[in-house]
């Protein structure tokens, strides 16, 4: 029992594919135009943007606001948020493990003071940069999303993350024409929580963040605190296509006598072998050369073993027995 239960799941390891690994891609908002400010030419960014009710607010400044802002039943403002990452040099059909966005605060914020946002990735295989002409919830949107409740205590200029967003991002390269290379965007909207006596709004630092010293900071930029995109994905790798070996090869004698094993084939030209023992270890390959149809097995011990055969797309896996 023990050796037919290791058998299965030696053959289930040689006949599926090898496990990608997940890749890791980082990609921060980038600078899309310079302005001039008091004779200084500073860079900025439009691929971080605010909307504030139905009208867009901002896309050069020093924090990005999201979230509910209840002042009283005359002013109730709703801030979203619309953040584009270019160079998304993930391939069409990718998997992808997990995705999130890095923000870091740019006030400090008590539990109680609880944000409600649900983001959307913008269903378009290359997106432009936001401008004021054009609101950022009238993009469209992905049928994926995420409720993110931020609820916990924010210090001043801390680290935070998303949930996860992998099916946001999966949804994005899943549409026809994605090209490895393409821009990202995603739309942050706030939510209407009723009467409040918190704001239920939060701050991140933008692309031209600075650290204001009349907040406690050094009034310098921070480019290690501008959003950022992660994901975790696997490429779509081509494999092997493993066939039914009865159909196409045939081996004798098994269990093998006298150190060589004999195979003939059908339909398939196999080019190589690799042979394994029962802890998965290879022990032996080699090439086959067309017309041959002995492989000599002499130089190995006695035991049960894993042979797979080989050919350009196809390959075949049985097990042996060396007598």
């Amino acid at each position: 029992m023990k050796s037919t239960l290791l058998y299965s799941f030696l053959f289930l390891f040689f006949t599926t594919s090898v496990f990608a690994q997940s890749k890791k891609l980082e990609v921060y908002i980038q600078k899309t135009d310079t302005i001039m400010e008091e004779g200084v030419v500073i860079n900025v960014s439009s691929d971080d943007a605010e909307q504030e009710n139905d009208e867009m607010d901002d896309l050069y400044d020093d924090d990005l606001d999201i979230g509910y802002e209840y002042v009283d039943a005359s002013e109730i403002n709703i801030v979203n948020l619309g953040m584009r990452f270019p160079g998304i040099t993930i391939p069409a059909g990718a998997t992808i493990d997990s995705a999130f966005i890095v923000v870091h605060s740019h006030e400090g914020k008590a539990a109680t003071d609880v944000a409600k946002v649900t983001i959307s990735g913008e269903k378009n295989i290359n997106p432009e940069t936001f401008s004021m002409d054009a609101l950022i919830t009238d993009r469209p949107k992905t049928s994926a999303s995420a409720h993110w409740v931020i609820a916990e205590e924010w210090g001043l200029y801390t680290k935070h993350r998303t949930p996860d967003i992998k099916n946001v991002v999966q949804e994005i390269i899943g549409q026809n024409g994605w090209q490895a290379g393409n821009a990202m965007a995603f739309i942050m909207e706030g939510e209407n929580q009723g009467v409040s006596e918190d704001e239920n709004a939060r701050e991140f630092e933008s692309f031209e963040n600075i650290a204001d010293p009349e907040d406690g900071g050094d009034g310098q930029h921070h480019p290690e605190r501008v959003p950022q995109l992660v994901i975790y994905y696997k490429k779509a790798t081509p494999v092997k296509k493993e066939i039914d070996a009865e159909s196409t090869l045939k081996i004798y004698p098994n269990p093998v006598d006298k150190g060589v094993l004999n195979f003939e084939s059908t339909g398939v030209q196999y080019n190589a072998f690799s042979l394994h023992d029962i802890t998965g270890k290879t022990v032996k390959t080699g090439q086959l050369e067309q017309g041959n149809r002995q492989i000599n097995l002499s130089d190995l011990g006695k035991g049960m073993f894993i042979i797979r055969f080989t050919a350009e797309k196809e390959s075949v896996t049985r097990k042996i027995i060396i007598k």
